[in-house]
């Protein structure tokens, strides 16, 4: 019998939220205290609140939501009630 690969948890877990509104957006992402980086969203954990972004470089960064902001606005909850 052949077995189907499994995902780890975290990458599963987190494409279950492909359809978030943050999915394509441009951000700008801390990767320390005074450097910043450029990239799209890619994939997002809403109950853990991480997030995962690629730059241009295809260099990928994994993150919490509160280390990025939305390019174009001040505040990542703008829009959440």
């Amino acid at each position: 019998a052949t077995r189907s690969p499994r995902l780890p948890l975290e990458i599963s877990h987190m494409e279950l939220s492909e359809q978030h509104h943050l999915i394509g957006r441009t951000v700008t992402f801390q990767t320390d205290l005074t450097s910043f980086g450029t990239g799209q969203v890619i994939a997002l954990d809403l109950a853990t609140e991480r997030v995962r972004v690629i730059d241009a470089d295809g260099q990928r960064w994994n993150g919490n939501m509160d280390q990025i902001e939305i390019e174009g606005t001040d505040d990542l909850t703008e829009g959440k009630t």
